[in-house]
């Protein structure tokens, strides 16, 4: 017998476990043989082989810096799809977020950034790396996602030796606003997005912020648990009934319709109990539903709508009010980034009351015009974007208490009013995911993995979304997932926990 017949019968008789292990060892010398490679200017620091579980398929981490100061992990699955996927951020960055899990297990090559700048603990509620860095500014602003497309791009090429045949943005808070930013400077860079919760009005939040504040800085205003549950269960009973999404379920389907009166609740007399609010107390509520513009016009924010769940955990007890609600000394989250942001974006400065400092001084209107145009995103002229045959799925929770419902919403009509209804509906889909908080989490269908294989169904088969299904985490219930302005109503006959017993209404 040969040499060469000896060799194919050794393989033939491999058993298949033996198999396996070729094909892992093969898997971590391609992962190791990466390492300290340079792809343009930026340079692979560190790899490791991430071995498959229940939650996400085999995939090799790359860790590696882009120069002058961007961090970035790239998770390439040993099973690749062809296809590329960008993981965008939250807050103001300065760290990296954990792998998309999801999209590994759907093959795609994904990367996340820390955007320019590495936060110490790492915090991304500070934005202390702007005052004085005008590079780490940009970069977090909208140079950081086409700096690492270019490297990552070259990174994923030669690692599976085949070119990127789709390439897609997912991101939520500032990662939506991240994909945004793209769509509108870059607009070449992805084929589709999954913007979720844009966080698009940075700056023009912050006097909405300041007045939050200093009106929780008045006696008497701010109020307790109790108070609070009182509150939420009086928007649920308005807005949450058969009349309006055919269900009372704890959750207000029909977010739009939601009419609710605060001043149902105002104390009959200047002596206010557990079961009424004093005026100081409305007028904190007020403040945070309504809208406000500032700086001459300059910011404008549309404030935050009722939507029942203002009682639970990290609602409006750690955003508006601060946690525990009756220590006013523990400012709120809400407090955290006006305070950050006014010092280091706008004042450049710490020696100043944040409550205080004016927004419509002429002095500031300049400073605060750059920053603006730099960070928030307000143009609707998405046509360049368009023209390239790119897709986008907005994304958005009616219970997000970070980034307003209305904000979202208030984009995509703006898209409607600059490009046409019909344009729109041939490159955009948005949904409103009811009870959900801040990208995630809450007592409605928080789950959204969906919408990426959406978009790629749309991409590449030219298949736009429509009603999809979301369900918790826990898969205890599903819902519809309605396009924008319908939304998911109940039939009044079947398991109200599964979604075919649900139907998309407009009324």
């Amino acid at each position: 017998m040969s040499q060469w017949q000896l060799l194919i019968l050794s393989i033939l008789v491999i058993p298949s476990a033996c198999f396996g292990e070729i094909i892992i060892d093969h898997a971590k010398q391609n992962c190791r043989g990466m390492n300290q490679q340079h792809f343009g200017n930026g340079t692979i620091e560190s790899t490791k082989l991430i071995k498959a579980n229940g939650e996400v398929s085999e995939y090799c981490e790359l860790s590696g810096v882009i120069t002058p100061e961007i961090r970035f992990k790239l998770r390439l699955p040993t099973s690749w799809n062809g296809k590329f996927h960008y993981y965008g951020g939250g807050g103001f960055n300065g760290y990296i977020v954990s792998a998309n899990k999801s999209a590994i297990r759907q093959g795609y090559a994904s990367v996340a950034s820390d955007s320019g700048h590495t936060s110490f603990i790492p915090n991304p509620l500070s934005a202390d790396f702007a005052r004085d860095n005008e590079s780490a500014l940009e970069l977090f602003a909208y140079k950081s996602v086409p700096t690492v497309m270019a490297v990552a791009k070259q990174i994923v090429s030669q690692y599976y030796k085949n070119h990127i045949t789709y390439s897609y943005f997912e991101g939520c808070s500032n990662g939506g606003r991240e994909g945004l930013t793209a769509a509108l400077k870059n607009p070449d860079l992805f084929d589709g997005m999954v913007i979720m919760a844009p966080a698009r009005q940075f700056i023009a939040s912050y006097p909405f912020s300041q007045r939050n504040a200093r009106l929780l800085d008045m006696e008497g205003a701010r109020i307790g648990k109790k108070k609070l549950k009182l509150f939420s269960k009086k928007v649920l009973a308005h807005c949450d009934t058969v009349a309006n999404d055919g269900l009372v379920d704890g959750i207000i389907a029909n977010t739009e319709a939601c009419d609710f009166n605060a001043e149902t609740l105002r104390c009959a007399v200047d002596e206010p109990d557990d079961n009424c609010f004093s005026d100081a107390q409305l007028a904190v509520v007020k403040s945070y539903t309504t809208s406000i513009e500032a700086a001459g016009g300059l910011l404008r924010y549309a404030g935050f709508p009722f939507h029942g769940r203002e009682a639970d955990f990290g609602q409006w007890d750690i955003w508006l009010y601060g946690t525990p609600m009756r220590w006013p000394i523990v400012p709120s989250l809400g407090k955290k980034f006006l305070n950050t942001g006014v010092k280091n974006l706008l004042a450049k400065q710490d020696n100043i009351d944040v409550l205080t400092w004016n927004f419509e001084n002429l002095e500031y209107r300049h400073q605060i015009g750059n920053m603006v145009a730099l960070i928030d995103r307000t143009n609707s002229d998405l046509s360049e974007y368009v023209a390239l045959g790119g897709k986008i799925i907005f994304w958005q929770g009616s219970s997000d208490v970070a980034v307003s419902e209305r904000s979202t919403t208030e984009y995509y009509n703006q898209l409607i009013a600059t490009l046409g209804s019909d344009t729109v509906k041939s490159f955009t889909r948005y949904y409103i995911a009811p009870g959900v908080n801040h990208c995630f989490g809450g007592v409605g269908a928080t789950q959204i993995t969906q919408l990426l294989p959406a978009l790629d169904k749309w991409v590449v088969e030219n298949k736009p979304p429509e009603t999809l299904i979301a369900h918790d985490n826990k898969k205890t219930f599903s819902r519809p997932l309605c396009v924008y302005p319908a939304y998911a109503r109940y039939k009044r006959n079947g398991d109200s926990k599964r979604a075919e017993n649900f139907e998309c209404a407009t009324k």
